[in-house]
């Protein structure tokens, strides 16, 4: 089994938009570390499903995708079974 992690959603698009427009959030992918904690909250409340929080940086700094992007790949390959 290969799991599809592109694809693998907890909250609808239309929940996270809403979340985002509620927040003033103009770009999740581009949100500062505040702003993140912002939607997260409102997903929390609106669902009652906790986040874990594993936030780390300097808040105004941009996101660094390096990491993600090593993540996901080795997530990917220890997910193949």
């Amino acid at each position: 089994m290969i799991w599809d992690l592109q694809n693998m959603k907890i909250f609808s698009d239309e929940l996270v938009a809403e979340a985002c427009r509620e927040n003033n959030v103009a770009d999740l992918g581009h949100a500062t570390i505040g702003e993140t904690l912002l939607v997260a909250q409102y997903l929390e409340q609106k669902t009652g499903i906790p986040f874990i929080r594993m936030d780390q940086g300097s808040p105004g700094l941009p996101v660094n995708h390096v990491p993600l992007t090593v993540a996901l790949a080795h997530n990917t390959h220890l997910l193949r079974a």
